[in-house]
């Protein structure tokens, strides 16, 4: 696709999703911390845009999430607490600018299949 533009903060208001999939277009800008308050979601994959500057605190919050994607984009800052993440099975951060080191909570991700730090 060639989806453009940014994330809207209003994604928030779709409390029953679970799933969401917009890798590989043009979507920049920072990440709505809205996106925090999809507690049902499982699934994000927002690999390949042009995401920039900190993860929003508020995805620490995402206690059902099981794939987060973010891989391929501009941001920076340090990585999240991942407490929170039990049922995290694919961590994927390649190809951002993250620093700092990575949180203890990781070591605690029993379900964690695959974890990809490449280019980070």
């Amino acid at each position: 696709n060639n989806l453009q533009g940014t994330l809207p903060t209003e994604i928030g208001l779709l409390s029953e999703l679970t799933y969401l999939d917009i890798g590989n277009n043009d979507i920049s800008g920072r990440l709505p911390s809205s996106l925090g308050v999809l507690r049902n979601m499982t699934h994000l994959a927002l690999n390949g845009n042009d995401f920039r500057d900190r993860l929003p605190l508020s995805l620490e919050g995402l206690t059902m999430l099981e794939v987060l994607d973010l891989s391929n984009n501009e941001m920076d800052g340090p990585l999240l607490n991942a407490t929170n993440w039990k049922s995290m099975n694919e961590l994927k951060v390649d190809g951002n600018f993250f620093t700092g080191e990575v949180p203890e909570s990781f070591g605690n991700l029993d379900s964690l299949g695959m974890i990809d730090f490449n280019d980070d």
